[in-house]
């Protein structure tokens, strides 16, 4: 069922590395990860309306095996969020010697980065000649205000941080990428007619659409990467041994 726990799947990572060395008071990398993952695959049997027709010509042969799935094969939706913060304090080797206390050092740097990472996908044979899937992903930028973000240090920078990070994720982020595309296969009933049936052929639609945003110079947007792409496809294989063993002159003949 659709709801069942065993289509989720939930991963939590938590990654520390610091350093201390003679001219580094500390120098800490955090990494962050949380992923959840949602895949369902229905188990329902195909509609098959024309299984039972009667039809001793094989005319019909295309019609009885038409079936269609009232539910998709696979629907999967996915979420990521990634975490990275670089924070390094270096020591004032004068600090005894002028009076700077540690709270004047000048020698803090740090980094950061925070993205969310969406993605939906289905595919669906609504056919046994006719399927399609669709995908769509999107990439975005959990805004974050260029502070320190220590609660043991400094702990009002890290409110304002914390506000400004639970704001952009309620609002989904900024989006720095998004990216779909839609695919349709039909393959021709060939094989179902007896004339014919020597003859393979389908057809193909491919679409795919792309949004980057652009760079952001002095507070205003330089303009947006757009990209559209389409393709219409047939293909088809003739298989001419099959043919001419249907041409009696031209059968093929066992020779002992």
């Amino acid at each position: 069922m659709p709801y069942d726990p065993a289509n989720l799947s939930f991963t939590f990572a938590r990654n520390i590395n610091e350093l201390h060395s003679p001219d580094t008071e500390y120098a800490t990398v955090l990494d962050y990860r949380i992923q959840a993952d949602y895949e369902y695959s229905p188990l329902m049997k195909s509609l098959e309306p024309f299984k039972n027709i009667k039809d001793n010509s094989g005319w019909l042969k295309p019609v009885k095996a038409l079936y269609f799935n009232l539910l998709p094969n696979n629907i999967r939706a996915g979420s990521l969020l990634v975490r990275n913060y670089q924070e390094k304090q270096l020591r004032s080797l004068n600090a005894q010697g002028d009076g700077t206390t540690q709270s004047q050092r000048q020698y803090l740097s740090f980094s950061r980065n925070f993205f969310w990472d969406r993605d939906f996908s289905i595919t669906w044979d609504l056919t046994r000649n006719l399927k399609a899937s669709f995908h769509s992903g999107t990439i975005a930028e959990i805004e974050e205000p260029y502070l320190q973000v220590n609660k043991k240090i400094n702990r009002s920078d890290y409110e304002i941080w914390k506000d400004s990070v639970i704001h952009s994720i309620r609002e989904l982020g900024k989006p720095l990428n998004y990216e779909q595309a839609a695919n349709v296969t039909y393959i021709l009933p060939f094989a179902h007619i007896a004339p014919l049936d020597w003859i393979s052929s389908s057809a193909a639609y491919n679409s795919r659409y792309r949004w980057e945003r652009g760079a952001v110079v002095d507070d205003e947007n330089t303009g947006n990467f757009l990209q559209n792409d389409f393709a219409l496809s047939v293909n088809s294989r003739f298989n001419l041994v099959l043919l001419y063993n249907k041409i009696p002159s031209c059968r093929r003949r066992t020779v002992f």
